[in-house]
């Protein structure tokens, strides 16, 4: 299976896109629940229709996660659960507190990770698979953020752990910013070492 680590845009990228967004689908952009300027926020704006959009998070698909209704009586998805929009793949990545602030642990970002790769699964169609590095906004990690080269580890990691495999390839789209901030070049290294299975027996 081909992985890229690629750095562009992810909107012009072809396959699959995911997109992610909190446990409940939340799709209002104000600043408050959803900022306008980041990924989530770009997508509703510039690239979903509102009424369809709705309707999609409104309706209980097909999905091997189970919902649950949270207190005040609105659905809460499992972080992993995936909702079919055309050519994206809406992701419930976070929790959201009180101030509407996204949070995460880290053990529930591993967990996330390799529901999602379940769900994709379950609706790639043989499309390439996109994702943006998953985490690096402003999700807040109780306990302390990672670095954006462990989260692209984690990435990979739950990938193989997951032992799915998408046909047409997985792309990991950074953007300039984040690539440079980024150790690109021990990539490579590892993903060798899986190849050569060095790590099993550490659960890596």
């Amino acid at each position: 299976m081909d992985i890229d680590i690629v750095v562009g845009d992810l909107f012009a990228t072809d396959g699959v896109k995911v997109i992610p967004f909190d446990e409940y689908f939340d799709i209002q952009v104000d600043d408050k629940v959803i900022s306008r300027n980041s990924l989530n926020g770009i997508f509703i704006k510039r690239y979903a229709d509102w009424n369809t959009l709705k309707r999609t998070v409104e309706k209980l698909g097909p999905s091997l996660l189970e919902p649950c209704k949270a207190g005040d009586g609105r659905i809460r998805y499992p972080l992993g659960t995936i909702k079919d929009y055309n050519e994206y793949a809406l992701l419930a990545f976070t929790h959201m507190d009180k101030l509407n602030r996204a949070r995460l642990r880290r053990g529930e970002y591993e967990e996330c990770l390799l529901n999602m790769w379940d769900e994709l699964d379950r609706m790639y169609a043989g499309r390439p698979v996109v994702l943006p590095l998953l985490g690096s906004g402003i999700t807040r990690f109780d306990g302390g953020k990672p670095s954006e080269d462990d989260l692209l580890r984690c990435m990979l990691c739950t990938l193989r752990a997951s032992k799915r495999h998408f046909k047409e390839g997985v792309v990991v789209v950074l953007t300039e910013k984040t690539a440079a901030r980024m150790r690109l070049y021990e990539v490579n290294g590892y993903i060798e070492a899986w190849e050569n299975r060095i790590g099993e027996k550490d659960g890596l």
